[in-house]
C-alpha cells in the first residue's frame, strides 16, 4: 500500500537535495517562483505539504522535467 507521507517526505527532500546542488538558497529561489522564503522553509521542514504550483515551479526553474524528477523517485527511498 502507498504510504503518502513517505512519499511526500521523499519529494521534500529530493527537492532540497537539488536545490542545494544547483546553489540556490530559500531567498534566491523565492524571488524567481514568486513565494515568500518562509513558505519554502515550510515546505521544506515539512511544516506544510508540497503542492502541485510550488513542485512545477521548482522544476522549471531547476530545468528538470516532472518525468525525470519522479522516474528515480520510490516510496521506500
Amino acid at each position: 500500500m502507498l504510504n503518502f507521507d513517505k512519499l511526500f517526505d521523499n519529494i521534500r527532500v529530493k527537492l532540497i537535495n537539488i536545490r542545494c546542488e544547483k546553489n540556490f538558497s530559500q531567498t534566491e529561489l523565492s524571488k524567481l517562483i514568486n513565494i515568500s522564503q518562509q513558505r519554502i522553509s515550510y515546505y521544506e521542514s515539512g511544516r506544510k505539504k508540497i503542492d502541485l504550483f510550488f513542485l512545477l515551479s521548482c522544476l522549471h526553474v531547476y530545468n528538470i522535467s516532472i518525468y525525470d524528477f519522479f522516474k528515480n523517485l520510490q516510496e521506500s527511498e
